[in-house]
């Protein structure tokens, strides 16, 4: 019986263990890819969310995994895709519409970066705070429509 893991590299070793073992189970390249973001090894996160969506294209989770990553890259394009592509699949999913809002906003449509933020907000209340200290809303902090998602209860 194995040990349990003690560190991200144990982790990202183990995971690498069980894709071997079986590489057709998309959440081992999805936990993989996980690990690998949080170690900055960023191609392979990459490549491993892309590997878990080829596998399994219903699972949410991983397109707003790799559209949080694209976003952080500040690969705005492909960020709104997977996000949009993750909402598609479960529109009640808060967190990727709220990281839809902060994609929108960075690429200048404020509109409809409100929007998503409005919908964050209707799904999870918490996301107020969020938008409220992120530097990402500075840019539309002015916006009336932004400061009444802001009022709401």
């Amino acid at each position: 019986m194995k040990q349990k893991p003690e560190s991200l590299i144990d982790k990202l070793d183990l995971l690498s263990d069980l894709i071997v073992e079986n590489p057709k189970e998309p959440s081992n390249y999805y936990n993989r890819g996980i690990i690998s973001y949080a170690l900055e090894r960023f191609e392979d996160a990459e490549r491993d969310f892309s590997k878990s969506i080829i596998l399994d294209e219903k699972n949410y989770i991983a397109y707003f995994n790799r559209g949080t990553f694209y976003l952080h890259q500040k690969r705005y394009k492909e960020a709104r895709a997977d996000l949009l592509k993750s909402i598609k699949l479960n529109n009640k999913f808060a967190e990727a519409h709220y990281n839809l809002a902060c994609v929108l906003v960075n690429i200048f449509n404020y509109r409809e970066a409100v929007f998503a933020l409005d919908c964050a907000v209707n799904l999870d209340r918490r996301f107020i705070d969020v938008a409220k200290k992120d530097q990402d809303f500075q840019k539309i902090s002015k916006m009336k429509e932004f400061q009444e998602i802001m009022l709401k209860i």
